[in-house]
């Protein structure tokens, strides 16, 4: 993969000291405020996100674009908690939303980066569901977070 090409930032955003590796691929140094909450999702063009046939919507939209996969690690690994709704997570069979899993090629410098974080090895996996209807069979509800609504 070819290092990123930064388009547009603004000036004075925190920057953690990547390490060599991240910072080579990210194409300089990353960080986000602390406390904060960040959104990251692929759509089409013409602004589609979620695919109505049942496939997982992400990979298919993005190609598995070696990049995006790249970016969503490395939020990932900066990331205390990883959000995703019951639908996602349906789709997604076996899938843990870690850093790793996402793009393993820089697995020993994520948990590098969440050491030096003061991180957990892995962000908590938050599930929302309005049904609560989840196979508790998949591992990655592990060390996990389910929100639900009792309304139903």
């Amino acid at each position: 993969m070819s290092p990123l090409e930064c388009l547009f930032e603004r000036e004075g955003p925190p920057s953690y000291g990547l390490p060599a590796a991240l910072a080579e691929l990210y194409g300089g140094d990353f960080g986000l405020a602390r406390p904060g909450l960040y959104a990251n999702f692929v759509s089409s063009v013409d602004g589609v996100v979620a695919l109505p046939d049942g496939r997982e919507s992400g990979g298919v939209i993005s190609g598995d674009d070696s990049p995006d996969r790249f970016i969503m690690g490395l939020l990932r690994a900066t990331a205390d908690a990883v959000l995703i709704g019951a639908g996602t997570f349906r789709k997604a069979d076996g899938d843990r939303w870690y850093p790793e899993t996402i793009y393993p090629k820089a697995s020993n410098h994520f948990a590098d980066l969440r050491h030096q974080l003061g991180l957990q090895p892995h962000p908590v996996l938050v599930i929302v569901t309005a049904s609560g209807h989840l196979d508790t069979t998949q591992i990655a509800l592990d060390n996990s977070l389910v929100i639900t609504d009792d309304a139903r």
